[in-house]
């Protein structure tokens, strides 16, 4: 389901590390999810960035995008690709 925003993320991955920067993060989503606004994903990437180290690991962020439970706002989100993704 989510192949291609991995398949994006991975190719914003500069040091193949499995991270990325939230700036990157929000560029990618911004590409995939025209119908979130940039206030919206700024306010999602922050919920992933807690300890403000400028780095997300986007291989979690898939397993959670994918497995979103009671995970809010993820849950909001995923939703959100879900439907823009088929």
């Amino acid at each position: 389901m989510y192949q291609l925003l991995k398949s994006k993320l991975e190719s914003e991955d500069a040091e193949h590390d499995g991270y990325i920067t939230p700036e990157k993060l929000i560029k990618v989503l911004s590409s995939c999810i025209k119908i979130l606004s940039a206030p919206e994903i700024e306010k999602y990437v922050k919920t992933l960035d807690r300890d403000q180290r400028g780095r997300i690991n986007y291989q979690k962020l898939i397993l959670k995008l994918e497995n979103p439970k009671n995970n809010f706002p993820l849950k909001a989100l995923a939703v959100r690709l879900t439907v823009f993704m088929q």
